[in-house]
């Protein structure tokens, strides 16, 4: 599963490294991808055990949309890869504030 931070950063006097000024970065957790044909409740369960491991984390979520996304041809039967997208909330800092 990804989450994906938005692009739409916050854009304040921290310079560029300040981290509500980096755009569209990604996080994988490959642990959290799940095999077989997807459909929606299963993907509801995935998107709900991301959420679970993200929160515990400490990170904030954008929880009104999500994607999913379906590696495999629907010919192949065995050994699919499927995950569950998030963006994450941007990060301001006291100087982007």
């Amino acid at each position: 599963m990804l989450l994906i931070q938005s692009e739409d950063t916050k854009r304040g006097e921290g310079g560029d490294d300040c981290p509500g000024n980096i755009p569209g970065r990604f996080w994988s957790r490959p642990d959290l991808t799940y095999g077989g044909f997807t459909n929606e409740p299963k993907s509801g369960e995935q998107l709900l055990e991301l959420v679970e491991s993200l929160q515990r984390d400490g990170l904030t979520l954008e929880e009104k949309h999500y994607y999913t996304a379906g590696y495999d041809s629907p010919f192949k039967l065995t050994n699919r890869l499927n995950e569950v997208w998030l963006f994450k909330k941007p990060d301001v800092c006291s100087n982007c504030a």
